[in-house]
């Protein structure tokens, strides 16, 4: 696994949803949890974080028709122009909620160029940058 890849720590979360806040305003300019690329929400008694995990092995890559997701430096990465959204990488991945179509967009972590904003403003530090 690349070393500068977010690391998740589910227990640490305590479900403000900051995540979202910050991910959604970095991208589109707007606080919209909707438009967020990373995603929490409760299950049974804990809350849950689901975002792309940049798997070594990516089915999404496999299961894509047209291109549109696809390694670059080892990772998965998501082109735009060439997705037709037949929702084939969703339906490969095997982290549901990972990878989502919002208001015909594909919405896919992108790390945020390297300095993912999620990361920089969780206050629990459930989510960190993995250094091994």
């Amino acid at each position: 696994m690349p070393s500068d890849l977010r690391k998740i720590k589910a227990k640490e979360c305590v479900g403000c949803r900051i995540c979202e806040l910050v991910c959604s305003l970095k991208h589109y300019g707007v606080i919209n949890p909707q438009r967020a690329r990373i995603r929490v929400y409760r299950e049974e008694d804990r809350d849950k974080i689901e975002t792309c995990r940049f798997c070594d092995d990516p089915k999404c890559v496999e299961a894509c028709p047209t291109g549109a997701m696809h390694l670059e430096n080892g990772r998965a990465v998501y082109d735009r122009d060439k997705c037709d959204l037949c929702g084939a990488c969703i339906e490969a991945c095997p982290f549901p909620g990972a990878l989502r179509i919002f208001e015909g967009e594909l919405l896919k972590c992108d790390l945020c160029g390297g300095e993912p904003e999620c990361v920089k403003y969780c206050p629990t530090d459930a989510l960190t940058l993995n250094s091994t």
